[in-house]
């Protein structure tokens, strides 16, 4: 079986190759993403799946950007706090919880990453409707999430990642009701980009999981698809 294809650096031309080298030299001064557990198949497989969720550029840079955009938008929130228990809803790779971790020195923090294993490969099929195919009609809205664990538990644990848990919403979504006092909670590129999120918070009812006075930051997308509001309610 042959690797998923991925962009490589050799593939792009010479002038866009050293436009990424020194952006990603810069880039690493703030934080170098470790693959320390990946063999060279997953990191054709990580690869595959970073450029179906981030614009065209080498993994690591892509990683990096998305990560700093983040940091700098929320630095002065973020670095007030020193939450005991932290919620990625969404998570994907994992990249913005290893980020803020390593960034803000949140040693003693242990996170709940939250993502639904599936096929990564695919058509994204739910990303291509009005609200990303998330509604509150009765259907299995587990299906709309889609990660895979091996590669997110190796990338974790890649960037020194001890303290977390993973949350399978294709099979164990009930386990959210059992969690409660959750100091903050993100979702950069799922609950207000993908779906709407009074849909998501009252299908998994995370404000019940989420504490009195605890942080919720959700990156909204106000744009529409095809005619369609992307999201309706926030």
């Amino acid at each position: 079986m042959r690797p998923p294809e991925a962009v490589l650096w050799s593939q792009a031309p010479l002038r866009q190759r050293l436009a990424w080298w020194e952006e990603l030299r810069a880039a690493r001064r703030t934080y170098r993403f470790s693959f320390r557990y990946f063999d060279h198949w997953n990191l054709l497989k990580l690869q595959r799946y970073i450029h179906r969720q981030l614009p065209i550029a080498p993994a690591e840079l892509s990683l990096t950007r998305a990560c700093q955009d983040e940091y700098d938008a929320l630095h002065d929130v973020l670095r007030a706090l020193s939450p005991s228990l932290v919620m990625d809803f969404g998570c994907g790779s994992g990249r913005s919880s290893i980020y803020f971790r390593h960034r803000f020195a949140w040693d003693a923090t242990k996170v709940l990453l939250v993502d639904g294993q599936q096929a990564v490969y695919g058509d994204k099929f739910n990303m291509t409707r009005p609200q990303g195919g998330f509604t509150s009609n009765g259907a299995d809205l587990s299906q709309s999430f889609y990660t895979d664990f091996d590669l997110l538990d190796r990338f974790l644990l890649s960037n020194g990642m001890h303290a977390y848990d993973l949350i399978d919403l294709t099979k164990d979504a009930a386990r959210l009701q059992t969690i409660r006092d959750v100091d903050l909670f993100y979702s950069f590129h799922c609950v207000g980009w993908h779906y709407d999120p009074a849909t998501v918070f009252e299908t998994y009812q995370l404000w019940d999981v989420v504490r009195a006075g605890g942080v919720v930051i959700l990156g909204i997308r106000t744009a529409s698809e095809n005619g369609h509001p992307i999201i309706q309610t926030v």
